[in-house]
């Protein structure tokens, strides 16, 4: 598998075949039905890692096998969703050793008119949910003595800000 992570420079193999060091691995690709993280999920399908994607549009309690990967359902702003769902693909798969956090959504107002619901739901979802996933990774990484990597996904927005996505840029910004 080329270099294990975090021993160095990589070997020539590495550097002739950069997604070598995925085949195999557990990857975790949250928000994976559709856009980036469908996006995302495909790119380490096609690199040979085992995936589970996980999204809170599926059903799935515990990874599923579809075709060329795993599918559950999770709700990355409950502590307890993604727990189970770390439990489960642990379980079922192995430990996983990536993650890459594309779950997300925004609300869309001017600031004045924005409720605090609308708020409280892009920081659940943008803010608290990056931290829990990222938590629930890193601490069963730790605990195994694994390397990983964690992409949690931010926006140009958080940078730059928009008109009418006050809730949506102050949550991103967060994960920044």
């Amino acid at each position: 598998m080329g270099t294990p992570w975090g021993t160095g420079a990589p070997d020539a193999a590495s550097l002739a075949d950069p997604l070598a060091s995925l085949r195999g691995r557990v990857v975790l690709v949250t928000g994976a039905r559709q856009g980036i993280g469908e996006a995302v999920r495909d790119a380490f399908v096609g690199a040979g890692a085992r995936v589970v994607a996980a999204d809170l549009g599926w059903e799935e309690q515990i990874p599923v096998p579809r075709g060329d990967h795993w599918r559950a359902h999770v709700d990355v702003s409950s502590e307890a969703s993604v727990e189970a769902l770390l439990g489960a693909a642990t379980e079922a798969l192995g430990p996983v050793q990536v993650v890459v956090n594309s779950a997300g959504l925004s609300t869309m107002d001017r600031v004045v008119n924005t409720s605090v619901s609308d708020w409280e739901i892009d920081q659940a979802v943008n803010a608290r949910g990056s931290f829990l996933v990222a938590r629930g990774v890193a601490g069963r990484l730790e605990a195994a003595g694994l390397p990983g990597r964690i992409v949690l996904i931010a926006s140009q927005a958080a940078k730059n800000g928009y008109r009418c996505m006050g809730a949506y840029v102050a949550s991103k910004h967060a994960v920044l």
